[in-house]
C-alpha cells in the first residue's frame, strides 16, 4: 500500500488535482468535470461520465475477489419507499379481490344456467321417446343421465359434485328437477338453477 500511494503521487498528481481519497478508493475531478476513479486493489481507473460533475454510476472490478463493487448512487429502496409500494399492493388488492369474486361466481352461475339447458333437453328427449310422459321422481335421475351426452351428469361449478338433484331444494350450484306430480300440474315439469348463496337464478319448464 505504502508502494502504490508513492506511485500516485509521484504519477498522477503531476497531471491532476489532489485526490479525494474515500477508504481505499480515490476520486479525481478534472477541469472538464470527467472524474476518473483509482482502486488500489483493481490497479486502474475507471472513467465516468457524470454531467456537472454528478456522482456517476459505475462499478469497480477487483481482481483479486473478482466482485463488483457499485458506486453509493446504486444504493437500495428506503424503508419510505417499500412502505409506500406495500400500501400502494394493498390498495389495489382491496379494489381487485371484489371484482374477481363477482366475476368468478357469474362465470359459475353461467355454467348453472348452462346445465339447466342440458338436463331440459335430456328431460324433454326422455318424453319423445315415452310417448310424451317426463321423468318421474323416482327413476329422474337415471332417466335424465341416460339422455345427457356420454351419460355423465352434470358438475356443480361450486363444488365439483354431481349438479342436478330430485326434489332436493335450494342448494348452490344446483338444477333441481321436479316432476308433474311435485308441480301439481300433469304433464308438466320444472327445473330449478340455484346460484351464489342458493338463490334461484333460472326457472326452466315446458309451459
Amino acid at each position: 500500500m505504502a508502494q502504490l500511494r508513492a506511485w500516485w503521487t509521484t504519477s498522477i498528481r503531476r497531471a491532476l488535482p489532489s485526490p479525494i481519497c474515500i477508504g481505499s478508493t480515490a476520486t479525481v475531478r478534472t477541469r472538464h468535470c470527467r472524474q476518473f476513479s483509482f482502486c488500489p486493489t483493481a490497479r486502474r481507473f475507471a472513467v465516468a461520465a457524470g454531467a456537472g460533475g454528478l456522482p456517476p454510476r459505475f462499478s469497480l472490478y477487483s481482481a483479486r475477489s473478482g466482485v463488483h463493487r457499485l458506486s453509493h448512487s446504486s444504493r437500495g429502496f428506503t424503508l419510505i419507499e417499500l412502505m409506500i409500494v406495500i400500501v400502494i399492493l394493498g390498495v389495489l388488492a382491496a379494489i381487485a379481490t371484489p371484482n374477481f369474486t363477482t366475476m368468478r361466481d357469474r362465470a359459475r352461475e353461467a355454467a348453472v344456467k348452462g346445465n339447466g339447458h342440458a338436463c331440459q333437453l335430456a328431460v324433454e328427449s326422455y318424453a319423445a321417446a315415452n310417448f310424451g310422459s317426463y321423468p318421474p321422481a323416482a327413476s329422474a335421475l337415471a332417466d335424465i343421465q341416460a339422455n345427457l351426452p356420454g351419460n355423465v351428469l352434470v358438475t356443480n361449478p361450486f363444488n365439483g359434485g354431481v349438479g342436478l338433484s330430485i326434489g332436493g331444494g335450494a342448494l348452490e350450484g344446483i338444477v333441481d328437477y321436479q316432476d308433474p306430480v311435485a308441480v301439481g300440474l300433469p304433464q308438466r315439469y320444472r327445473l330449478i338453477c340455484y346460484g351464489t348463496n342458493a338463490l334461484p337464478i333460472q326457472t326452466l319448464s315446458n309451459g
